[in-house]
């Protein structure tokens, strides 16, 4: 059983340990990153629901637009001649017709002046008992169409009423032309903003990481052999103040040796300190022994030594 002491030595080491995972990190450059995608979003989230307004606004002025056509017109389009032209036609042609034409009553009631020579009404002649649809121009090549009006023949000519839409020709570039774009340009450009600074700080970290040469200037450092440990920055450096490359695990082990007087650790005490709570922790420290070895002989004139089976020695390597 362990005592309240070492357990809080233990935790005391975990959150160490998580501290220098976290300070590897580069922090500031992730946070401007999730600004960067932040704003992203939250620009094109409101360009859409200010594109998607002015849609709405462009329909309901055709919709009155066409209501005004219909006060004037609708005698003359519900006159027993005209009902009976158009079902004779489609009698004719086999299938329902459809007509496209330009109105000056409804050009001259839409408010914008764009719309007035580009504007028109489709009509449509259809069976009050059995309607098909319609057939209508493709708001995919930049039509928008009203919603529609029914008209209904008072006479019952062959039971047939008209069908009314009005429409304008506004593809999406026109659209975005008359949305106001204030507040999606402005978040776009903070997001902008953010993306500089993030690849501003990734290239800090990165030549920071690198050559590590302000790290080396602090006081705070612990030197054996040709590698020094910088208590500030978590890390260790090489005789060309080049950051050596560890993971979180080799780092701690290796400032467990650098704070040992003697850099003398027994495996048991390694294993408690790194891997608190798990029964059997050599096989995975031997993995972590032999990593670290590798790395310190590529990069240094220091080495770890097994010590009876039951410790380990940081040492130098002897120049023949």
């Amino acid at each position: 059983m362990l005592n309240t002491t070492d357990k809080l030595n233990r935790i005391f080491v975990t959150l160490h340990i998580n501290k220098n995972v976290m300070r590897k990190r580069n922090w500031p450059a992730s946070l401007s990153l999730a600004f960067v995608c932040l704003f992203v979003t939250l620009s094109f989230g409101m360009g859409a629901k200010q594109y998607n307004h002015t849609r709405e606004m462009i329909i309901a002025n055709l919709n009155a637009a066409l209501r005004e056509a219909v006060k004037i017109h609708a005698d003359n389009w519900l006159c027993r001649d005209t009902i009976q032209s158009y079902t004779k036609l489609q009698q004719q042609m086999g299938a329902a017709v459809t007509v496209h034409a330009y109105d000056n009553i409804f050009a001259e009631a839409l408010p914008e002046k764009r719309f007035k020579r580009d504007a028109g009404i489709q009509m449509s002649v259809m069976n009050i008992n059995f309607r098909k649809r319609e057939e209508v121009l493709a708001e995919d090549n930049g039509y928008i169409m009203s919603d529609t009006i029914m008209l209904m023949n008072n006479a019952k000519v062959a039971d047939a009423a008209l069908s009314l839409r009005g429409y304008v020709f506004c593809p999406f570039m026109n659209v975005i032309s008359m949305t106001n774009m204030t507040a999606p340009t402005v978040l776009l450009t903070i997001a902008f903003c953010f993306g500089g600074l993030y690849f501003y700080f990734r290239r800090k970290y990165s030549i920071k990481k690198e050559t590590g040469t302000n790290s080396l200037d602090n006081t705070n450092i612990i030197t054996f052999g040709d590698l020094a440990l910088s208590i500030d920055d978590s890390c260790i450096y090489d005789l060309n103040r080049r950051r050596l490359n560890l993971t979180p695990m080799e780092y701690s082990l290796m400032e467990m040796f650098y704070n040992s007087s003697s850099h003398f650790l027994l495996k048991k005490e390694i294993c408690d300190t790194l891997w608190p709570g798990k029964d059997n922790a050599d096989e995975t420290l031997y993995a972590l022994v032999r990593r670290l070895k590798q790395t310190l002989a590529e990069r240094s004139n220091v080495k770890i030594s097994a010590v009876r089976g039951r410790a380990y020695q940081l040492d130098l390597n002897q120049i023949v």
